[in-house]
């Protein structure tokens, strides 16, 4: 027996090692795809993580509560414990408003006392540690004139002002440090100068409110637990957090980082799927191929009485041989490639049990393969129809039941995408592209045996004896069909994942357009608004490449300032985007306003008249030097009632500053303003007419609009606010100068027809104050913006800004033929460049999220199955190959040409491959419109907004087709003919060692006489 088997494989050494290549890449295959899957998974993740920025990742706890010692350390008692440290970073701080006693007279300033501040930063000197101490940035002390060493007076309501020791002067160790990104401390400005001082320094000026805030970053340094991250927020309930106010954009953060990894598996499923059921199907034709070679052999058994298990053993033993070579082999195969690529893409490996399951799967499959086949091609009625090497009939009968079961799943996946549609399929849906293809080449295949068996009659009566013999193979071979359905499958579905690839390519780039704005984006520090406008024009003058932007997201929403007139220039131009419908929208963020006031004097003079009800003690006006940077003149007024003129200093104006707004704490009820003039020059600022005129001044915005009634009932300007609620008495009470129309024009991203000018009425601005806006135009997608978000102008944001507390990016956008010293430039300028965004750049983040990972595993799939299909196809070319030479060579004896004889044993393959690959492309556009839905272009499941396009699915098929032909066109090796002197033809026996007997000879030998059963490859 042992010889027996030992024969069997020696005489069929290449066919099973084909086989057993085939049964190796499948196990490759199962063991590469969840290695990949899971290493793709925590990697998009972990990256998906780091380029987030830290408020996007934070929890933020916070609230206006009294300034009292205790109340704070109580806060900071409920917060310690609120979310868990091995999955969040916490940041704390307390800030208030302060006013101190400046060069230019009294100024507000924030103070704020930040937790674990001291670790983060470089002081010269020593931090503050008791609530006397106070550190200081260093535009701040420049300001004060003040060092270590010395006092400054704060105070934290009008009144008598506390001296406090200013212990040091500090910077930033590193300004993108999460300490600072995570904006712990709202209006902390580091690179412009701020306060820092003790907790208890609070109570000590007397503050009647604090802002407190908690910042719980999660955590890049761990592995993301989402079911524990959603279980921690989850448990974040109003009980528990008292009066502060919770506001998150981690779970939107959750959400996103979910859809990539439900896409990214979701992927991985369908690849898998595909790759099995094109794999299962190949080597269930290998198999069933050596399963019909062993039928003679069994057939010659049974003839000489062998038993029922010799004969199995026959059919079955040699592809189970091959298994546990191959499968091994596999597994080392498939996830030593897999984890070599996944450490070079991601910088770590993937986990092992995974695919050493389905490792063990596929190999399992493997066997259940073999088995099957051998079952189906067991010997069935009388001996000598098993030793037929030619069909009796043309037509198709081993895979009839599988090309009915085949269709039928088609047709309920298909079923099953129509009900729920693509995106939202699962199950027998995921098999729905290979089914198709699948289906489509085993009926396609059906066609050849007759299609193929009337060409060769009409050929060979003809007297074309080349390509009739050709179609003949065709008609007569049964493996001809299944070399045609192989490449028909591995066609379409490489059509399929060459498709999906390019459109996820060219869709992120599309929406990398919307969403950077611009060719490059350049993220700045710049002191102020203004100051990085004015670098930008000095290095653009005449606005050719670049634009300065600001950027503000409250909420769900993203405010972006632009300059209108450098916009169409700068902005990236996405498909579909209308130019010259965008260029008039952005036209109309300009409109008609008041003139801006301006001041260039050395001191304000303003005539008043208070009654005796007025409360306010001074009148604060707010101007705006040149640079942007906020300059507060304060004009005390009398203790008495009645008219007078009250004068003060102006520093820093030489240059021209711009009237901001007045502001009257505690109110300005009971005060009216006749005139503002300036002395150094001379000259009248505001006219009792210009104060008194209807539409010239507007409400502040740090407080409702409805507390504040103006009285503009003569040449004067009166007005009368009523407070409700504890904070509006501290609260400065504003009267803006209305050199920008108000409400603020804006143009939205969302459809034309939906646009209503009252449809938003608020938006956060730069400030953190609520700005009134209208929509004067929309359209479905801005630059920059994407699908939400609203556009204002520039000049309009700068002037709307009433405080130093920003809550903005600063960023430079840049068209492509920008110079590319520009970045030195703007340094020169006073700009420190801290990151740069690309087109490019944000293309190639969008592609290695989960979906561009899927359509990359699924390319990888097709292209394998491309080679199992030629694996697939050289086993039955194998198999075929010595009958078909006996034939050739039969022929060539009785006097066939050496040229017919060629053109016979190329031509055949040549139909095939053309026939399969038409066959291919047509199935692959079919599965296509019905499945490309199936996986996901973004993990947010937006859809693409590019069409599919067909060249490189078409470029891809040339080249398949041409490594097809290239190979259909040799002949066998060795030749078709082995040719001896004079044209005598050498005799090759075709059998296998155990039909000649010399394997062991027991099976094949004959009785007593010892005569051998023999077969020379003549019919």
């Amino acid at each position: 027996m042992l010889g027996l088997l030992a024969g069997l494989i020696r005489g069929h050494r290449a066919r099973l090692l084909i086989f057993a290549l085939l049964a190796g890449l499948t196990v490759a295959a199962a063991a590469a795809i969840p290695a990949w899957a899971g290493a793709a998974v925590a990697g998009t993740t972990a990256a998906a993580l780091d380029d987030t920025a830290a408020g996007a990742r934070a929890v933020r706890l916070g609230g206006v509560m009294l300034g009292d010692a205790n109340r704070i350390a109580a806060s900071w008692t409920v917060a310690a414990d609120l979310l868990p440290a091995a999955r969040f970073n916490r940041y704390g701080s307390v800030g208030a408003t302060v006013t101190g006693a400046g060069p230019r007279g009294p100024e507000t300033f924030r103070m704020n006392w930040v937790d674990g501040a001291c670790d983060h930063l470089e002081v010269d000197g020593a931090c503050a540690t008791r609530a006397d101490e106070i550190v200081l940035g260093p535009q701040t002390a420049a300001r004060f004139g003040v060092a270590a060493g010395d006092t400054i007076d704060l105070a934290g309501v009008p009144g008598a002002s506390v001296p406090l020791t200013v212990t040091g002067v500090f910077r930033s160790a590193d300004p993108d440090d999460e300490f600072w990104t995570a904006r712990t401390a709202p209006g902390l400005a580091l690179d412009r100068g701020a306060l820092l001082g003790d907790r208890g320094g609070f109570e000590l000026l007397g503050t009647p409110i604090v802002d407190v805030t908690h910042d719980y970053v999660l955590r890049t340094d761990v592995a993301l637990d989402f079911a524990a991250t959603r279980a921690d927020l989850a448990g974040l309930t109003p009980q528990r957090i008292g009066d502060l106010r919770l506001t998150s954009r981690l779970p939107d953060l959750l959400t996103a980082l979910r859809g990539n990894e439900d896409a990214l598996f979701r992927g991985a499923a369908i690849t898998a799927a595909q790759l099995g059921l094109i794999g299962g199907f190949v080597l269930l034709l290998a198999a069933a191929q050596l399963a019909a070679e062993r039928r003679d052999e069994a057939a010659l058994a049974a003839l000489r009485g062998a038993p029922a298990g010799t004969r199995a053993l026959i059919a079955v033993t040699p592809g189970l041989l091959a298994i546990p070579v191959a499968a091994p082999a596999g597994f080392l195969a498939g996830f030593g490639a897999t984890a070599l690529a996944a450490r070079a893409e991601f910088g770590f490996g993937p986990p092992v049990v995974p695919s050493l399951i389905w490792a063990g799967a596929a190999a399992l499959g493997c066997v259940a393969v073999v088995v099957a086949a051998a079952v189906a091609h067991r010997p069935r009625g009388p001996v000598l129809e098993g030793l037929r090497r030619t069909p009796s009939r043309l037509r198709i009968r081993p895979l009839d039941a599988v090309t009915l079961v085949v269709v039928a799943l088609a047709a309920a996946a298909r079923y099953e995408i129509g009900n729920v549609g693509a995106a939202n399929a699962e199950g027998i849906a995921l098999l729905g592209p290979a089914l198709v293809a699948l289906a489509g080449g085993l009926l396609a295949a059906r066609l050849v045996p007759p299609l193929a068996a009337r060409v060769a009659t009409s050929r060979l009566r003809t007297g074309r004896l080349g390509p009739g013999l050709a179609a003949l193979q065709l008609a007569r071979r049964p493996g001809g069909h299944r070399v045609l359905a192989l490449f028909a499958i591995a066609i379409a579905l490489l059509v399929q994942a060459v498709t999906a690839v390019d459109l996820g390519a060219r869709a992120a780039d599309e929406r990398a357009r919307w969403e950077v704005g611009a060719d490059r984006v350049l993220a700045v520090r710049a002191a102020t608004p203004q100051a990085l406008r004015d670098a930008v024009h000095a290095a653009d003058p005449d606005g050719r490449f670049a634009m300065p932007v600001l950027r503000t997201r409250q909420g769900g929403t993203a405010l972006v300032a632009v300059e209108p007139d450098r916009l169409a220039t700068v902005a990236a131009r996405p498909r579909g985007l209308d130019q010259d419908r965008f260029r008039a929208l952005t036209g109309l963020l300009h409109a008609d306003a008041h003139p801006p006031v301006r001041v260039d004097g050395t001191a304000l003079v303003l005539d008043v008249e208070a009654d005796d009800l007025v409360s306010a003690t001074d009148i604060a006006v707010h101007l705006v030097d040149p640079g942007g940077r906020p300059i507060t003149v304060r004009l005390s007024l009398p203790e008495g009632p009645g008219p007078a003129t009250v004068r003060a200093p102006v520093d820093g104006c030489a240059g021209g500053c711009r009237l901001s707004h007045f502001g009257f704490q505690p109110r300005p009820n009971g005060l009216r303003l006749f005139e503002m003039r300036q002395e150094g020059p001379a000259r009248t600022v505001l006219t009792g007419a210009d104060l008194g005129s209807p539409g010239r001044w507007r409400p502040g915005f740090n407080l409702g609009a409805a507390l504040l009634t103006m009285q503009q009932d003569g040449p004067w300007l009166a007005a009368s606010f009523t407070g409700v609620s504890p904070r509006d008495s501290v609260v400065e009470v504003r009267l803006r100068s209305s050199d920008v129309p108000v409400p603020v024009p804006v143009v939205v991203a969302a459809p034309e027809e939906g646009v209503n000018a009252d449809g938003i009425r608020e938006a956060a601005g730069f400030d953190l104050s609520p700005w009134p806006v209208a929509m004067v135009g929309g359209l479905p997608s801005l630059p920059g913006l994407g699908h939400n978000g609203m556009l204002i102008d520039y000049e309009y944001a700068t002037r709307l800004i009433e405080g130093s507390d920003l809550n903005t990016a600063y960023e430079v956008w840049l068209s492509p033929d920008a110079p590319a010293g520009l970045p030195g430039e703007l340094h020169a300028a006073g700009l420190t460049v801290a990151a740069e965004t690309s087109v490019a750049g944000r293309a190639a983040q969008l592609v290695a999220e989960g979906p561009g990972q899927s359509t990359r595993l699924y390319l990888a799939a097709a292209v394998f199955g491309l080679v199992l299909a030629l694996a697939g196809a050289l086993l039955i070319v194998t198999v075929e190959r010595p009958r078909r030479s006996a034939d050739l060579t039969a022929l060539r004896a009785q006097g066939l040409s050496a040229a017919v004889v060629g053109v016979a044993s190329r031509w055949d393959r040549v139909v095939l491959v053309l026939t399969g690959v038409t066959a291919g492309v047509l199935l692959g556009w079919l599965s296509w419109t019905v499945h490309h839905d199936l996986l996901p272009v973004f993990a947010d499941g937006r859809p693409p907004t590019v069409p599919p396009l067909p060249y490189w699915a078409a470029a891809a098929v040339l080249a398949a087709t041409a490594a097809l032909l290239a190979l259909a066109a040799r002949r066998d090796v060795g030749g078709a003919v082995t040719r001896g002197v004079g044209g005598s033809v050498t005799r090759r026996d075709t059998a296998g060692p155990a039909a000649r007997g010399d394997a062991g000879g027991s099976a094949v030998r004959g009785d007593a006489g010892g005569s051998v059963a023999r077969r020379d490859g003549r019919s």
